[in-house]
C-alpha cells in the first residue's frame, strides 16, 4: 500500500511527511532527481540525487515507476521513482504530483494507492516559497516564480475533481490538520488489515 501526498509547492506536504513517517510504521520511498540539493537536503533522505546519464540509463533499463523532466529556469530537473526500491508486502509514504499518481496506479493497481492531497491559500504558499529559497545560498527566484504559476495548471480544480483525492485542509493550525491526517490514514490500515 502506498500513501501518497499530492499538492502545490508550499502546501506543506513536506512539513507533514516528515511528521507522518516519525508517527506511523511507514517507509518512504525516496525519489530521484537530478536537481542540485538544496541547503539542508541529505542524499538518501529528501532525494537520491544523481546525474542526467545515471537518470537516463535507469529509465533505459526499465527500472522507473514514473519519471517527470521539468524545463526550468536552470535547465532539464529530472525526478523518478525507481520500481526494484518497492516491497509490495510493505506501507509506504511518497511525496509526488497527479502525474506520478496516474503512474503509479498503472504500475501498482489503483486498489494500492491512496492520495491525499494538500490545499492553502495561494498567498500563503508564495510567501512560504518564498522564505524558504530566501534561505538558499544561491536564491532560484525565477524558477519560485515558473513552479508557482505551473501549479495552477498542474494543480486545478478540474484534477481534483478528476482524481477524488482524500482533501486535507492546511489553512489551520498543526494539529488541526495533523488530525485530519490521523483520522484518513487510520482509516486506511484498518480497511487494509
Amino acid at each position: 500500500m502506498i500513501i501518497m501526498f499530492i499538492g502545490p509547492s508550499s502546501s506543506g506536504k513536506d512539513y507533514f511527511y516528515n511528521k507522518v513517517l516519525e508517527k506511523y510504521n511507514l517507509e518512504p520511498i525516496v525519489l530521484y532527481t537530478t536537481r542540485p540539493k538544496r541547503r539542508g537536503e541529505v542524499e538518501g533522505k529528501e532525494y537520491h540525487f544523481i546525474d542526467k546519464d545515471t537518470m537516463d540509463k535507469l529509465d533505459s533499463d526499465n527500472k522507473l515507476v514514473e519519471r517527470r523532466d521539468y524545463d526550468t529556469a536552470h535547465g532539464i530537473w529530472s525526478y523518478a521513482t525507481r520500481g526494484d526500491d518497492i516491497d509490495k508486502n510493505k506501507t509506504y509514504l511518497v511525496i509526488n504530483t497527479w502525474e506520478g499518481y496516474i503512474d503509479y496506479v498503472n504500475y501498482f493497481g489503483k486498489e494500492s494507492i491512496y492520495p491525499f492531497y494538500f490545499e492553502l491559500d495561494q498567498d500563503i504558499r508564495f510567501e512560504r516559497a518564498f522564505l524558504r529559497e530566501k534561505e538558499q545560498k544561491y536564491k532560484k527566484y525565477m524558477e519560485l516564480c515558473r513552479r508557482f504559476i505551473a501549479d495552477l495548471e498542474d494543480f486545478s480544480k478540474d484534477k481534483l475533481n478528476k482524481y477524488k483525492p482524500i482533501i486535507i485542509d492546511n489553512s489551520g493550525s498543526i494539529e488541526n490538520t495533523m488530525e485530519q491526517i490521523d483520522l484518513n490514514i487510520k482509516k486506511i490500515i484498518n480497511k487494509d488489515s
